[in-house]
């Protein structure tokens, strides 16, 4: 299902933390606002980056974050999330789409991101989504175990 009042902008670190701060599955290692405002500074500064909100009737939805890693040619996405009540909408789905569409606009030919297995729908969103699984990174429990994911652009 989608949704018709559904408007993609792009955004603040702010504003991506705000939303990032609702969301459930994100609860397991909590960071406090300015902490993970923080990190987001850190991991963006002085890179090309990109940082979309979805809105759903005027209201945050969910977001997008990214930015240029590894080298000139890839896109890491870092961070993005949809609040519990407007998941199954298309959300997540518009968010990759315009995140993948700007990062072949300026020049990127792969995509890449980490999830944990814990995450089963991060990871068939992506698997249905054209992601191939390179390399499993394991840990402590199996759910931590680290999913390294790319998709070619281009």
């Amino acid at each position: 299902m989608t949704h018709a009042n559904l408007i993609i902008t792009t955004g603040t670190i702010e504003e991506a933390v705000a939303i990032s701060q609702q969301i459930p599955e994100f609860q397991y290692a909590p960071l406090s606002s300015e902490a993970e405002v923080n990190l987001y500074r850190r991991r963006m500064l002085n890179k090309p980056n990109i940082i979309l909100i979805a809105r759903v009737n005027g209201q945050p939805a969910g977001f997008k974050a990214g930015y240029q890693r590894y080298n000139s040619r890839t896109f890491y996405s870092f961070m993005g999330a949809v609040l519990p009540q407007y998941r199954r909408m298309g959300v997540a789905r518009a968010l990759a789409q315009e995140q993948e569409k700007w990062a072949k606009q300026n020049g990127y030919t792969r995509l890449v991101f980490k999830t944990r297995n814990r995450f089963t729908n991060m990871l068939l969103f992506a698997i249905s989504n054209g992601f191939k699984i390179v390399k499993v990174k394991p840990a402590q429990t199996i759910a931590d175990y680290r999913i390294h994911l790319q998709k070619r652009i281009g």
